[in-house]
């Protein structure tokens, strides 16, 4: 998908029952949550609809 777009992007998911300390050190206490790591920036927390466009045009960003 993002490869499409010449995008160096990665997009994971993570399920916080199973991974609570990693949510907990990133600070997420709500699903879902959708939070960008731009490099060499500090992280993002989208707010936008959740859905295939909106969110590609912002990590294209």
């Amino acid at each position: 998908m993002l490869e499409e777009h010449n995008s160096q992007a990665s997009l994971y998911s993570i399920n916080c029952f199973d991974w609570p300390v990693l949510c907990d050190m990133q600070s997420i206490s709500s699903y879902p949550v959708l939070r960008l790591y731009p490099y060499k920036r500090h992280n993002v927390t989208y707010h936008g609809p959740i859905n295939y466009h909106h969110i590609l045009r912002t990590v294209l960003l």
